[in-house]
This record gives structure tokens, C-alpha cells and sequence, in this order.
């Protein structure tokens, strides 16, 4: 058996498992089944051949593809990453993907393109209709600079002190190589000491949890206090459900919802874990049962196209599609639009969303502006964060992180009911 074999193969297992029935590669590597398949280079092989999946089938030909059976495309795709970006040689081949693999070797995709966001789409490993949003608002030097942190793998992460169980300042005191930062229960822990930490009792027993800087913005947008009513729309898994509750030492009344079942369930092992006090409602978020003017604050964390995460997921690039972003932008409208029924007068709403795109935050607020005049965008001040993209009344109102700026790329908006 040759170096690596044996992790090829479940790379390829683990790839056909991730288009053939649909299961999302994280599901994959957090569940029983990592158990004897997984190592850290069948993780490398999974991820860094996601994240070229569009290249090394550009390498193989998209006529040619049609006429393999999945297995056999997963084949290639491994075999080509490994040769083309870790120099490895892959395992022996069937003798007809052996052929095709090498005359995949020879060919170069990016030969002769005339077309730019094809040659972009093909030289960083995005999608081209990705990039046909974001030229627009963004100037080339940026653009490229996103492009090419999402293809690098991030040298920590940022975690978020639980102060329901504990004080931020004995667990700074106990993880002395905690990175502070603007917020004062937010860390940036290096990947090797996250790893210690994500294997002590102090996660076990939730005295802090993984949230990134831009998710923690959200909540420190919404400004929670004790008392208050407080709604958060697509709540699960809960993260930012237990941030408020953390914020307002659980001493007001959150109300959570979220449609999947599945995601609830994940949230209600959080609360056990977190033991953060939110009362916790499966149903549709764009008909929730509840009373107009019935809350303080309502936080809508809407489901998005995931654009600003790709750095961490980059399985995430290939299963949307501008047809997917027309369904899920009329559904982020209908979230705001009951949010802005139920805030009372005086009552403050966050929209956010974890993308890059203006159709899923500027364009959502324009919608909202021009459809409810009983309400306006607050300005909101956010360290790390930059203003909307230009060519709106309230571009320097709304905020912005950007992956290439070390946090997940998030849009986020504070309006007020007059």
C-alpha cells in the first residue's frame, strides 16, 4: 500500500457521501461515523478538493464528467489534488480513469479564456456567478483579496466566554494565550491552543463556546438589555440566543424560533450546555403566533447564501445558485416584514445575514425602507466593521466585515420603529 492509499480511498467515500446523498461535509466530521475514516489529511484531501472542485473538473472536462458515475468523478478529483497541489502521487488507478487522469494532468484550463470572470472563477476556485455579484461593489483589489483568503486555511478561531457559568476574567486568567479583543467577551484563540481547549472540561461543561467576532457584532448591535422582550427569528442552533442571555444575565424574556426541527434540537442541548434561559418555539418564523408590537428587540438572523463563510465551508460555494438566492432573498423580505410588524413603537430590529451579497443586505433594507415608512436605519457603531456598499441613502449606516479582515464576512442593519 502506497503514502496515503488508505486515506485516499475515504476521501472519496466521504466525497460521495457529500453529493451523492446530500450530507453536508461539518455532519460528516462532527458525527459517530469520523470514527476510523478520518485523520488529518483525509480532512486536508476532503476540504482543499471542495475548495478546487471547480478547477479539477475543468481539468477533467465537463463533457467527459458527464459520463462518469459519481464515484469515479471523486476518484479524479482526489487524485488530481494530490498530484497538482501536494505533489503526492495517488494510489493505482482503474486503467480507464489512469488515462484520463493523465491526459487531465497535461491539459490547463486557463489557456486561451478570454472570458475575465471565467479566468477569476477558474484561477481562485469560486463560482462565476460569485464573483459577477461582487465586481460591481467591490473594487478588483478587495475582490481579490477575499478570493484569495477563502482558499487559505485559518490559523485560529474566535471564541466567546459563557458569563451565565463563569467571569470573563478568571477564564482569561486560566487561558492566559487568549488574544482579547473590542468586545469584551470575545477571544481569538490560535488553532493549537483551541485545540486544548476544545478538549478541556471548560467546553464540556460550557464555560465558553466557538462564535466569531462578526456573529458576537450582531448581538452588541442589537444592544439587549435586562427586562426587555426580546424575539429571535431563525434562531437555532443558538448562539446568538445565548449571547443575548449572556448580555442580559438572563434576566429577560427570549422567545426563539426556528422551522427546522432538527436545529432546534441541536439548541436545546446548547441551552442544557450554556444553561442560558430562552423559551424555545419550533415553527415558521415568517408566521410566528405572536401579537404585533409585542417586543422590545427582535433579531433576524436570516437564512443566506452562507457567501461569507466560505473560507471555513467551502462546500458551501457549490451547492448555491443565483436561482436559490431569488427564493432565499423573498424569504429574508418576509422575515423583516413580520419583524417590523412585531417590534413596538420605539422598538429596535437587527437584520443580518452572513453574506457578501448587496441582494441580500442592501437591497433587503432598500425593500424595507420603501415598503414600511414607520421605520429608519440607525446608525450603528461596530469596531472592525465598514460601511455598506456604496450607492444608498444609508450605506454609512449599515456595517460590513469582510473575510480578509480575520472574521466571517456579515452584513448587518439596525432599524428602529418611529
Amino acid at each position: 500500500m502506497g503514502l496515503y492509499d488508505r486515506e485516499f480511498w475515504s476521501a472519496v467515500k466521504i466525497l460521495t457521501k457529500v453529493y451523492g446523498k446530500g450530507i453536508s461535509v461539518r455532519d460528516i466530521f462532527f458525527s459517530r461515523e469520523r470514527k476510523g475514516i478520518t485523520s488529518a489529511m483525509v480532512f486536508k484531501l476532503v476540504i482543499e478538493t471542495i475548495r478546487r472542485l471547480n478547477y479539477l473538473d475543468a481539468l477533467v472536462g465537463y463533457n467527459m464528467l458527464k459520463r462518469l458515475s459519481l464515484k469515479e468523478k471523486n476518484i479524479l478529483r482526489v487524485a488530481l489534488f494530490m498530484r497538482k497541489f501536494l505533489n503526492v502521487e495517488p494510489p493505482k488507478l482503474p486503467t480507464h480513469l489512469r488515462t484520463l487522469y493523465l491526459k487531465s494532468l497535461k491539459r490547463d484550463p486557463l489557456i486561451d479564456l478570454d472570458d475575465e470572470i471565467t479566468a477569476l472563477s477558474l484561477k481562485y476556485y469560486h463560482p462565476r456567478w460569485f464573483i459577477r455579484k461582487l465586481l460591481p461593489v467591490l473594487s478588483r483589489d478587495r475582490l481579490f483579496s477575499i478570493l484569495r483568503i477563502n482558499n487559505l486555511e485559518k490559523e485560529g478561531k474566535w471564541i466567546r466566554v459563557n458569563s451565565i457559568k463563569t467571569s470573563v476574567e478568571s477564564f482569561y486568567f486560566k487561558w492566559k494565550q487568549l488574544i482579547p479583543s473590542e468586545f469584551d467577551d470575545i477571544f481569538y484563540a490560535q488553532k493549537s491552543y483551541l485545540k486544548k481547549m476544545l478538549l478541556s472540561s471548560d467546553y464540556r461543561n460550557g464555560l465558553f463556546i466557538v462564535q466569531d467576532f462578526s456573529s458576537a457584532a450582531v448581538v452588541y448591535a442589537l444592544d439587549p438589555h435586562e427586562k426587555e422582550h426580546i424575539l429571535d427569528l431563525c434562531a437555532a442552533p443558538g448562539i446568538k440566543t445565548s449571547h443575548i442571555a449572556a448580555l442580559t444575565r438572563n434576566n429577560s424574556l427570549i422567545i426563539a424560533t426556528d422551522i427546522s426541527e432538527k436545529r432546534i434540537l441541536k439548541m436545546l442541548i446548547l441551552r442544557e450546555r450554556l444553561n442560558f434561559d430562552a423559551q424555545i418555539i419550533l415553527g415558521d418564523s415568517t408566521k410566528p403566533p405572536f401579537k404585533e408590537e409585542a417586543f422590545d428587540k427582535i433579531l433576524v438572523d436570516a437564512p443566506c447564501s452562507d457567501t461569507g463563510v466560505f473560507r471555513d465551508r467551502p462546500d458551501l460555494k457549490w451547492n448555491f445558485n443565483p436561482k436559490k438566492l431569488r427564493r432565499v432573498t423573498n424569504l429574508q423580505k418576509a422575515l423583516l416584514a413580520n419583524a417590523i410588524r412585531l417590534a413596538k413603537k420605539g422598538g429596535i430590529i437587527v437584520y443580518s445575514v452572513c453574506s457578501l451579497l448587496p441582494d441580500e443586505g442592501e437591497e433587503i433594507i432598500k425593500f424595507a425602507l420603501e415598503n414600511f415608512k414607520n421605520i429608519y436605519v440607525d446608525d450603528i457603531n461596530l469596531p472592525r466593521a465598514e460601511n455598506g456598499y456604496g450607492g444608498y441613502s444609508f450605506s454609512r449606516k449599515v456595517k460590513r466585515f469582510f473575510p480578509d479582515t480575520n472574521v466571517d464576512g456579515f452584513f448587518i442593519a439596525r432599524l428602529i420603529k418611529s
